[in-house]
């Protein structure tokens, strides 16, 4: 894993920047619950599988199973610590897993990369044509009035979290959840490449 992506540096973090700091700070071979969308080839791209069983992703078109699933992996692993990388829009369909982590103590990491929309729906949407890409108008898809607070959203649930502005201070944190045993949750807010 020799080739740093760019973007370490820059406000909100570049997506490839996030996961890789992200996935350098822990362990090779853990378990990864992939539901990132538009994070989700940096997640393939740096994960460091050792074994088969080691990395989960849904090929079909639904949104929401990865928390959950991340709970159930480890649940049925006797509490082997898991990360669920999952993007907001995802993570806003199913936040009562965080609950379930609490009140099991699994642990889980949670890392929430936030472009605060639907990025890869709107991406379809604009491949598609038609009005939303004719005006740029993309209704629903935007998550950001308000903004989803989710430390203070874990935190309602019992579970520890924070909100981590730049790729370089991802490593620690991640690091610090993983070696406790218990669940945490990340907020990681992330830049959207090609803007809609």
């Amino acid at each position: 894993m020799d080739d740093v992506p760019e973007g370490y540096d820059k406000l909100p973090m570049y997506p490839a920047a996030a996961v890789h700091a992200l996935l350098t700070a822990l362990p090779e071979g853990i378990t990864v619950v992939d539901e990132a969308i538009t994070t989700g080839t940096a997640v393939r791209r740096y994960h460091r599988t050792t074994g088969p069983g080691q990395y989960f992703f849904c090929r079909g078109g639904g949104l929401g199973w990865g928390m959950p699933a991340a709970c159930g992996v480890s649940l049925a692993r006797d509490k082997e610590p898991v990360l669920c990388i999952v993007g907001d829009g995802s993570a806003m369909y199913s936040p009562q897993a965080l609950w379930t982590a609490s009140s099991r103590r699994l642990p889980v990491l949670f890392a929430v990369v936030n472009n605060q929309q639907y990025a890869i729906l709107k991406a379809n949407l604009h491949q598609m044509g038609g009005t939303s890409a004719a005006t740029g108008r993309y209704i629903g898809m935007d998550i950001d009035q308000p903004a989803i607070n989710f430390p203070n959203l874990a935190q309602s649930m019992g579970v520890p979290a924070w909100r981590i502005e730049k790729a370089n201070d991802v490593g620690a944190a991640a690091a610090e959840i993983w070696h406790s045993g218990r669940p945490g949750l990340l907020e990681l807010p992330i830049r959207v490449y090609a803007q809609m």
